[in-house]
């Protein structure tokens, strides 16, 4: 029975540990913050907080001097090692020069031959197929939520502050049609577009939360390889595009 428990926590972490979404949050106002985490964890942020302590100043300071000596040191045995080196290498360099020519001969003998068009357009076909449809299943289970929009156009003349708004208005239209398309894109929390005829120039700012769960991450990665060892399976040209890739 208590096997049994053991193996139903687990089980339940694990289910927990891939249901666990990665989210994204993506501010752009005055400065650029970007923060990417896990659950409850943070993988990393932009900017990042960098702690500076008193001890930790002392110990670089410590450090910083051993390092001055050590370094007094080596240059002497530099100095020391460096005269006998020039010695030897006076005497290596001449032997050297006559076994480096029929290296030299050898190596131009032998070609390896070299990726040309149509192996790399192969290539890139077998990366579209394999990618494709997984591509596809994985940006539409991204969901894109919190939208917030703020711009204020403005321009040189009152003229092209009206221009800038018209332009502003098709653009975020179009661009909120496609993100919709590939992605799941919640309602916006807010978009306002205005126009100031006295500011010369436009001002903008955007918040967004993208979030994707770890199994669907996971899923899109087996897929992609999976794909791939077919595609490369039943494509020759992929395969001896490859080799040439890897000079194999």
């Amino acid at each position: 029975m208590t096997g049994l428990l053991i193996a139903a926590a687990v089980l339940l972490v694990v289910l927990l540990i891939l249901v666990g979404r990665v989210t994204v949050i993506f501010d752009y106002g005055e400065e650029l913050y970007l923060k990417v985490s896990y659950l409850m964890f943070t993988v990393f942020k932009i900017p990042a907080k960098r702690k500076k302590t008193a001890k930790k100043d002392k110990k670089a300071e410590k450090s910083a001097k051993k390092a001055a000596k050590s370094a007094e040191k080596a240059e002497e045995k530099f100095e020391d090692s460096a005269k006998k080196e020039e010695k030897f290498a006076e005497k290596s360099e001449k032997s050297s020069e006559e076994s480096e020519k029929p290296a030299k001969k050898a190596e131009k003998s032998v070609k390896k031959p070299k990726p040309n068009l149509s192996d790399i357009l192969a290539l890139v076909k077998l990366a579209l197929d394999s990618i494709g449809k997984p591509l596809k299943r994985i940006l539409k289970r991204t969901e894109i939520l919190h939208l917030r929009l703020e711009i204020v156009c403005g321009g040189s003349d009152a003229a092209k502050a009206a221009l800038n708004f018209g332009a502003t208005n098709i653009l975020i239209g179009n661009a909120l049609g496609w993100i919709d398309n590939f992605f799941t894109l919640k309602v916006p929390d807010r978009i306002n577009i205005g126009v100031d005829f006295q500011c010369e120039q436009t001002e903008y700012s955007a918040y967004c939360e993208v979030r994707l769960s770890l199994a669907a991450a996971l899923g899109f990665l087996f897929s992609i390889i999976g794909r791939a060892v077919k595609h490369y399976g039943s494509h020759k040209e992929a395969k001896i595009a490859l080799k040439k890739v890897l000079n194999k």
